[in-house]
């Protein structure tokens, strides 16, 4: 899956969130987080989980750790952009393969 539903299933991350949404919808906000950071005028809260003030933080931290990962110049993440100027995805990538 993504970064965002890796992190929030981890226990010592300051951003799990395991003890309050279930593994579906962990996935249900991760994919919804992806979608806010690529697009954010198309994505839509999923309908299975609840809007309440504390999983709106939880996104709104959520994109604000992404954001460490942005480059100036960067596209959105997407295929095409990262085997074009993968330089620009080098801190996520890492990221990534620390997290797992």
């Amino acid at each position: 899956m993504n970064l965002s539903l890796l992190i929030s299933s981890r226990p010592n991350h300051d951003l799990f969130c395991g003890n309050i949404l279930t593994v579906a919808q962990r996935k249900s906000i991760a994919s919804y987080v992806f979608q806010k950071k690529v697009n954010t005028e198309n994505c839509k809260w999923p309908s299975s989980v609840d809007e309440n003030d504390k999983i709106k933080s939880l996104v709104e931290r959520t994109l604000a750790f992404w954001s460490k990962f942005d480059v100036t110049g960067a596209k959105p993440l997407a295929v095409p952009y990262v085997y074009a100027s993968p330089h620009h995805y080098l801190k996520w990538t890492y990221e990534i393969q620390r997290e797992m």
